[in-house]
């Protein structure tokens, strides 16, 4: 009997069309690898990388970006690829300041930017994902990776209204920890689609969440007069202990009417029986550091206070601003200072000591537009009369239509808070002590031969033309203030002088010179002080030609620009 034995060699096959793998065999050109297990293991290994891609992302989302090694444990989380982008999307409902500045740099640093940008576009059109992973994935598109979302995007999410609230009031929950891109985008998104702002608005004023009073806080400060009305209203119309403390620090950084608005509420509600305390006396911490003013109208203001931290860091912190203050539009530009930098602040002195340098190593471009003394000293000043210059500052801000920093609307309560008495403060040192002024006016010139006006001086294309035409006469151009030759070019000066100066640049050189008048007394400089509030006075009462202190202004100006050509 003939047996048939089955043959040990399966038979080959058949590949099936537009398939990739049959029966566990993968396909290699027009060769099968015998790989049984390959779509299992394929499937670990992205498995896998996922995993790995979520502990790395986690990692990152529990440090702080400040920390040293941060960049370290991002570039952890780009090694795992494309999976890293799927863990970044489930985390964009978040809206901690912190984890979207994780998230945010994390992405600027993916190596395929396009890739990363689809991603994120992808959600922001997909109506499966919430509200609030949709506005995530919208701002770190469009900050982070330069890549704007659709401009109608708020109106394809189901309800953009309280998206919107939430996302705000849960950035602000933070105490300190503010992330300021992230809430001025969330501003400038409500400034573009104006018919949201009074929805959010109603929606903020029904919640109790701390967040929200801060939201509301914002709202105030914004340039929209009706909104500023409307977010004031909201915040007496919840007399929460936060919500009083948001008006009573509100009063000093508003408009003249907006302001007398809140001092009225604030009052109402003192009647109705609330407790509404006045803001804290400073303490022996709270700090105020003073520039003198530069030729340009600028100073730059310091300000240190003591915050209490968060639950888990219950320890007394200190929170320190640096300000560039103009007195052309006011708050120009505003820098925090990081734990990094504390080092570098001065440590307590007495007032009028002065600090020198130490805003350059904290500054950067912040004091580039600020030549000389002005950017290098500073003076140590009572903490009210820091308030009191900061008052006077924002309410030229509101006068010329320039928006306050947005860093300085987070952060101004917790130095408005200490602001007791800040406008006695600021009138006991608005005094002269000079006497009869007349008798040191022929001296006023002397003031610019001092380190702290060596910015002062008159720029103009007036100026340089009179400088081309003195260059042909080169053996005779004067090199300092002292030289005679200036009794040949005393025309060109008288000249100068009377083109120049108008009464609205001598009106605004007197305020200069009385503000100085003030630094230089509080720094124990009393004949400087002198000198400059007597030059306050006269170069509006004297004709600028015959004033002393213009002429050697007009001349500083001649040397500075024979000097540069």
């Amino acid at each position: 009997m003939v047996v048939l034995r089955q043959s040990s060699v399966a038979p080959r096959p058949r590949r099936p069309a537009n398939h990739a793998h049959y029966r566990g065999f993968a396909v290699q050109g027009d060769s099968y690898t015998n790989s049984p297990i390959a779509p299992q293991t394929s499937k670990v290994i992205e498995l896998q990388g996922h995993k790995a891609a979520e502990q790395a992302l986690g990692r990152l989302l529990r440090a702080d970006p400040a920390r040293a090694d941060f960049r370290n444990l991002v570039a952890d989380a780009l090694v795992t690829g494309q999976p890293l982008l799927t863990a970044i999307v489930r985390r964009l409902d978040s809206s901690s300041p912190q984890h979207f500045e994780a998230l945010g740099r994390t992405l600027g640093a993916y190596p395929k930017r396009a890739e990363a940008a689809k991603a994120l576009l992808r959600v922001v059109l997909d109506r499966r994902h919430s509200d609030n992973r949709r506005l995530g994935a919208a701002i770190l598109l469009d900050h982070f990776l330069g890549a704007p979302p659709p401009a109608d995007f708020l109106s394809i999410l189901d309800n953009p209204v309280a998206a919107l609230a939430s996302c705000l009031t849960a950035a602000l929950d933070g105490g300190t920890d503010k992330f300021p891109s992230l809430v001025g985008y969330l501003l400038s998104l409500m400034a573009q689609q104006p018919e949201l702002i009074y929805p959010i608005l109603g929606a903020l004023a029904a919640s109790d969440r701390d967040g929200a009073v801060e939201a509301l806080r914002l709202l105030a400060l914004q340039p929209d007069p009706d909104l500023m009305m409307e977010a004031i209203d909201a915040l007496a119309s919840q007399p929460s202990p936060h919500a009083i403390r948001a008006l009573l620090v509100l009063e000093p950084n508003l408009p003249h009417e907006a302001s007398r608005a809140v001092s009225r509420a604030l009052q109402k509600l003192r009647l109705s029986g609330f407790e509404v305390g006045p803001l804290q006396e400073p303490t022996g911490r709270c700090r105020a550091l003073l520039s003198p003013i530069d030729g340009r109208g600028n100073r730059l203001l310091w300000l240190g206070v003591p915050v209490r931290g968060q639950a888990d860091r219950p320890v007394v912190e200190m929170v320190t601003m640096g300000l560039l203050l103009s007195d052309s539009v006011g708050m120009r530009d505003v820098r925090a200072i990081t734990a990094a930098d504390a080092s570098t602040f001065p440590p307590p002195a007495q007032v009028g000591a002065l600090h020198s340098h130490f805003a350059h190593k904290l500054g950067g471009a912040f004091v580039e537009d600020m030549p000389g003394a002005a950017s290098s000293v500073c003076l140590e000043v009572p903490f009210g009369y820091g308030l009191a210059v900061l008052r006077g500052t924002v309410e030229r801000n509101w006068a010329t239509g320039t928006p306050l920093p947005i860093e300085y609307q987070l952060l101004n309560d917790l130095f408005w808070e200490y602001g007791a008495g800040y406008e006695e403060d600021g009138q006991a040192t608005n005094r002269s002590d000079s006497g009869p002024l007349q008798a040191i006016s022929d001296n006023e010139g002397d003031l610019l031969s001092n380190s702290l006006f060596s910015s002062w001086y008159v720029e103009s294309e007036g100026v340089r033309e009179v400088v081309e035409e003195l260059v042909a006469l080169d053996n005779r151009l004067p090199h300092e203030l002292t030289d005679e030759n200036w009794r040949l070019l005393l025309p060109a000066l008288i000249r100068l002088a009377h083109d120049e100066f108008g009464p609205g640049l001598c009106a605004r050189y007197a305020d200069r010179l009385r503000l100085m008048s003030e630094w230089l007394r509080l720094a124990h400089m009393e004949r400087e002080a002198n000198l400059a509030a007597s030059a306050a006075q006269t170069i509006v009462q004297s004709p600028p030609e015959a004033n002393l202190f213009v002429l050697r202004l007009v001349q500083k100006g001649i040397l500075v620009a024979l000097h540069q050509l």
